[in-house]
């Protein structure tokens, strides 16, 4: 699909673009943002998980492509159903928490408005990560890109768990200049719901890519390691109160993934069901 626009000057080709936007329970100022931050796009279409509050109310504002899904524990899932649903060009990846700053606008503009031939088939983007309003940036996320803007066809997510890479199908890459802000959490008790929701997820449908831990040594020592690791050698004690508390939760996920393994063992050890009720 190409769009052509008029200048005073030359007659432009630029390759459409199609926001694929993913929700569940985001209703409020940051995504409003997210949205706005978009309106320039060719076609926005919206995939929320049976969100309960007014998520899809602020989306309808913006777009009346919104499809419902059920697949909330594995959003793999809905990332690769939203862009089959796509029909553009390219696709442009947003979680609701994912802000696309003018810049980094412009550069997608810009890409968009190059020859075919010019055009790479995949564009990454590294990430920004905000905590509590503030920009961690560790060392160990510093090198973690992901494929923001693609053509249709070139991305698909594995379903086998929630935390697996993308899958990229084409060797046409570029890496975008600009960075995407990924507005994580503003709240520690979201981040605290949320690393609870996940840890349940994969240790509900995929026990086995955690290693079960039985002693409580290791189990203890491995997640201060991560700690430390993070705040001292990964570059979180630059940003005081805000990267410890990001350290030590991300510890804390550590922990409570492999303490869940644990329990998990354990229960069916007497010959019980594991379970766990999923938290919003």
């Amino acid at each position: 699909m190409i769009q052509f626009s008029k200048t005073a000057e030359k007659l432009s080709i630029r390759a459409t673009v199609t926001a694929a936007v993913y929700t569940y329970n985001n209703a409020g100022p940051l995504l409003r943002k997210v949205l706005e931050a978009i309106a320039w796009v060719d076609e926005i279409i919206v995939v929320d998980m049976e969100s309960t509050d007014e998520t899809r109310a602020i989306c309808a504002e913006f777009t009346g492509k919104i499809f419902v899904r059920n697949e909330n524990e594995n959003i793999n899932f809905n990332f690769n159903f939203g862009y089959g649903q796509a029909t553009s060009d390219y696709i442009l990846h947003i979680s609701s928490d994912y802000l696309i700053l003018p810049e980094l606008k412009q550069e997608i503009l810009t890409l968009l408005s190059l020859s075919q031939e010019k055009r790479a088939d995949i564009y990454e983007a590294h990430i920004t990560n905000f905590y509590f309003g503030k920009p961690i940036r560790l060392s160990i996320w510093e090198h973690t890109k992901i494929p923001l803007l693609f053509k249709k066809g070139t991305v698909q997510y594995p379903t086998y768990r929630i935390e697996a890479w993308a899958q990229l199908l084409s060797t046409h890459r570029a890496v975008l200049k600009n960075r995407i802000q990924h507005h994580t959490v503003e709240r520690i008790s979201d981040l605290i719901r949320k690393y609870n929701r996940y840890s349940d997820i994969e240790i509900r449908n995929n026990p086995e890519v955690i290693p079960l831990i039985q002693n409580p040594i290791l189990l203890g020592f491995w997640s201060i390691a991560n700690i430390f690791n993070n705040f001292f050698f990964q570059g979180g004690f630059k940003y005081g109160m805000h990267g410890f508390i990001v350290c030590f939760l991300q510890g804390f996920y550590y922990f409570l993934q492999r303490a869940k393994r644990w329990e998990r063992d354990w229960v069916e050890k007497q010959k019980e069901t594991w379970h766990s009720e999923l938290q919003d």
